[in-house]
C-alpha cells in the first residue's frame, strides 16, 4: 500500500496521536480523491498513492479515542466542528440561527470493511476485513439528508 506522504516512524506517529489527543493538532481530515483500481495495480512505484479511506475516517477516529482514552466528544470534534473552525466554515455546531448540520449514529455497531462496503471509485484499503465500530448512518445539513446509509444518497 503506498501512501502520500508516507508513513513515519513510530515515534512520529505517537506524537500525531499525543497532539491530537492534547488539541496540538485540532483538526483532522481525509483527502477524499478516489483512485481507480487500474492505478493501483501498477508496479509499486508508478502506482498512485492513496488508500481508500475516507469511509473508514469515522471509525478509525473512534478506534484512536478508545485507545487512547480521549472522550468522544474531543474525538469527534477534531473530524466535525475542529475542522469546519479551521476552514472558517460556519458549520459544525448546533445553535440557535445556525445551519442544521449532524451526523447520527450507533457507537455500538460494529461493521466489516469489505470492497462492497467502500462506497468509494478506489476499493484499495489497508482496512479490508477488519471490524470496526460504524460510522453515522444519516448526515443532514440545512433540513436535507445529505448522506444515508440505508438508501447510499451522498
Amino acid at each position: 500500500m503506498r501512501f502520500s506522504p508516507p508513513l513515519r516512524s513510530a515515534r512520529d506517529r505517537d506524537a500525531i496521536v499525543a497532539a491530537l489527543a492534547d488539541g496540538t493538532i485540532d483538526a483532522l481530515c481525509s483527502d477524499h480523491t478516489p483512485v481507480d483500481d487500474d492505478e493501483k495495480l501498477l508496479p509499486f512505484a508508478e502506482a498512485t498513492p492513496a488508500p481508500s479511506g475516507w469511509k473508514c475516517s469515522w471509525p478509525l477516529t473512534l478506534r484512536w479515542a478508545a485507545e487512547h482514552k480521549v472522550p468522544l466528544q474531543t474525538a469527534l470534534a477534531r473530524i466535525t466542528s475542529e475542522p469546519a473552525r479551521v476552514a472558517g466554515l460556519k458549520a459544525g455546531t448546533l445553535a440557535s440561527g445556525a445551519v442544521a448540520d449532524i451526523c447520527l449514529f450507533d457507537p455500538k455497531e460494529i461493521w466489516k470493511v469489505d470492497r462492497q462496503s467502500i462506497k468509494s471509485q478506489g476499493k484499495n484499503s489497508p482496512w479490508l476485513v477488519m471490524r470496526w465500530r460504524k460510522g453515522p448512518h444519516d448526515a443532514g445539513r440545512r433540513p436535507e439528508i445529505v448522506y444515508s446509509s440505508n438508501n447510499n444518497h451522498h
